[in-house]
């Protein structure tokens, strides 16, 4: 029994670590939409006081309201560099959201939804915006269900590492490394 309980966990050990982390993107990048820049700076002042983190909320599948505490501290990568996950200035696509969001439609529209139309799945890949903008470390967000990327999930990638640099994100008035994921609905 501890040898399957050993071997199962060991399976699934990096899905629930992906799981976290995509878990804790999601909870950032809500944090990032927010559009009030003193009242960011405050709840960014008060989280770091506790510890970087995050109580978020949602209704389970019973529909009853439950709390998470999510960690969103920065850590440090491979290289040694400090990344966030929050910042007070967000990381920015040239031109904002809007430029951002023709970007991809005009670079995926034969595999993004649209209103109305049904919705197949949706495919995560996080980065890294870097101290100048750049685009660095574009990975697909893994599933238990995502044995290899098909064509429209590569492609979604590949839209990603060829975007335009971006505005860095900032903390305390200085530019740093920010982790950032994008969602792609892709279509029937």
């Amino acid at each position: 029994m501890i040898v399957r309980l050993t071997l199962l966990l060991l399976l699934f050990a990096p899905f629930s670590l992906s799981a976290q982390k995509d878990w804790t993107l999601i909870t950032a990048n809500s944090f990032h939409e927010h559009n009030k820049p003193e009242k960011k700076v405050s709840l960014i002042r008060e989280m770091e006081y506790r510890g970087w983190v995050l109580r978020d909320t949602f209704y389970d599948f019973e529909k009853r309201l439950q709390y998470q505490e999510v960690d969103v501290s920065p850590y440090v990568n491979e290289e040694g560099a400090l990344v966030y996950y929050v910042t007070e200035l967000s990381p920015a696509f040239p031109g904002g959201a809007a430029v951002q969001a023709d970007y991809f439609h005009n670079t995926l529209s034969d595999l993004l939804a649209e209103k109305g139309d049904e919705v197949q799945s949706t495919f995560r890949v996080h980065f890294l915006v870097r101290e100048d903008g750049q685009i660095d470390t574009v990975v697909p967000v893994k599933t238990p269900y995502l044995d290899e990327l098909d064509d429209r999930m590569q492609r979604c990638v590949e839209a990603v590492r060829s975007m335009p640099n971006w505005s860095p994100g900032q903390y305390k008035g200085r530019p740093v490394i920010v982790q950032y994921l994008i969602s792609f609905s892709l279509k029937t």
